[in-house]
């Protein structure tokens, strides 16, 4: 049905769940996005403001932080970094846009499975129930900006 289809550079984008324009769906393999994955590094003299860490249970996930919403409180900008397992989790106030700069992973997105890999752009909406496992560098944006008093975690 391509009434709940959007069109990017002359793709149809079909959403991922019954959800339709709202998403969450999948950019599959932007041009060139690929070779310049495997080139991804931070530079040194970055203009990151804070990293966020953790180690849970095996899992190792990082959090760059280069604008937040003590800069701006429309959009944040990060780079996300993850080995293991991310439990379900949501944001309700927050869009969220992941673009995979290195990615062998696979996300449960309102009880569908989507797989991502390098160059991957993916787009899930607020109150998207979610959880991912797998490896990957990404850069992620939220708008409004990111702020933890609105995600919701389950376990």
């Amino acid at each position: 049905d391509r009434s709940s289809s959007i069109e990017l550079d002359g793709k149809i984008l079909l959403p991922l769940t019954n959800s339709g324009l709202n998403g969450p769906f999948v950019i599959a393999n932007l041009p060139n996005a690929s070779s310049q994955a495997n080139n991804y590094s931070v530079p040194a003299n970055s203009n990151r403001e804070y990293t966020i860490e953790c180690s849970i249970g095996g899992t190792q996930y990082s959090i760059d932080n280069y604008l937040t919403k003590d800069k701006v409180n429309k959009i944040s900008v990060a780079v996300s970094h993850l080995n293991g397992k991310i439990n379900k989790t949501k944001n309700i106030e927050s869009d969220r846009i992941y673009y995979f700069l290195n990615a062998n992973a696979e996300f449960e997105i309102d009880n569908e499975i989507v797989s991502v890999k390098n160059g991957d752009l993916m787009f899930i909406s607020k109150n998207s129930l979610y959880s991912v496992t797998g490896e990957f560098d990404a850069v992620l944006i939220n708008t409004p900006a990111f702020d933890i008093k609105n995600e919701k975690t389950e376990t």
